[in-house]
């Protein structure tokens, strides 16, 4: 009997913990205070965007541009001031372009990962400018995502554009990647639990 009372308790423990890692993932959603900006040629401007859970618990998100490496090669850079945290948070980020940087319209790319795997997209659309008093055709360049994402489900609305992928691999934060090393964690308690029930009862 007392060999009974163990085993709920270790079986309870095992449940606790189970609980306290699914109650740890969560969906996080970006938004930016502007989708459209101009700037001039060598120039730099801010825009802000927070992060907001839209379901689950919160263990961190991370927020990064997607397709910063295309965007750098053209002579436009990034710079988010808050890379990550627990949501509700909040940032701002600066976008900086080059004397060389072709005047014409860019896309920047802000995703937010939550520890669910689930990526979230804003997109800002940016027009860079050539400086007053100077001729330019102007160019047009098309950026995109790179083109690693598996299943993805796009939803389409005039601002933002919503992107949510599904990462079946373990790709995404690593507080995600703990909350499934615990479920592992207390799986392999109930089946250690388990054997000794029968070995006793043999």
């Amino acid at each position: 009997m007392r060999y009974d009372y163990g085993l709920l308790a270790i079986l309870s423990l095992a449940m606790l913990v189970a609980a306290t890692a699914a109650a740890g993932y969560g969906t996080s959603m970006i938004t930016l205070g502007t989708y459209n900006m101009s700037v001039t040629q060598g120039g730099s401007q801010a825009v802000a965007y927070k992060v907001n859970l839209s379901s689950g618990g919160t263990w961190g998100s991370i927020v990064n541009v997607i397709n910063s490496a295309q965007l750098s090669s053209e002579g436009v850079t990034v710079t988010l001031s808050t890379p990550g945290g627990e949501p509700p948070f909040s940032g701002m980020a600066t976008v900086r372009t080059g004397s060389g940087t072709a005047p014409g319209s860019y896309k920047v790319m802000l995703n937010v990962t939550g520890d669910d795997h689930s990526i979230n997209t804003a997109t800002l659309n940016l027009s860079v400018l050539a400086p007053a008093g100077s001729s330019s055709t102007g160019t047009t360049v098309q950026t995109t995502a790179p083109p690693t994402s598996p299943t993805t489900i796009v939803t389409s609305t005039a601002q933002p554009t919503t992107v949510t992928s599904v990462y079946p691999n373990g790709y995404g934060s690593g507080s995600g990647s703990a909350a499934y090393a615990a479920v592992g964690i207390v799986i392999a308690i109930i089946v250690v639990a388990l054997v000794i029930v029968l070995a006793k009862r043999k």
